[in-house]
């Protein structure tokens, strides 16, 4: 509960890592957008909570909300 709990404060972290490694990586954009894709997916396919979550990931990290 920790992690929800400090959510924004740990989220902020998070992002400024994957944006590094997005930076530096021309794959590593396409390829997040699609795992985000595919795990929210896993359960019965893709609610619009989820896809507003993957919409918000994508803004914050300013990469292109596409699948390959």
């Amino acid at each position: 509960m920790w992690f929800l709990d400090n959510k924004s404060e740990v989220e902020d972290l998070i992002f400024d890592g994957i944006k590094q490694i997005i930076s530096i990586d021309d794959n590593a954009g396409p390829n997040l957008v699609n795992m985000l894709y595919e795990i929210a997916d896993v359960s019965d396919g893709l609610s619009e909570v989820e896809l507003n979550e993957i919409s918000r990931i994508c803004n914050i990290l300013g990469i292109e909300n596409k699948v390959n």
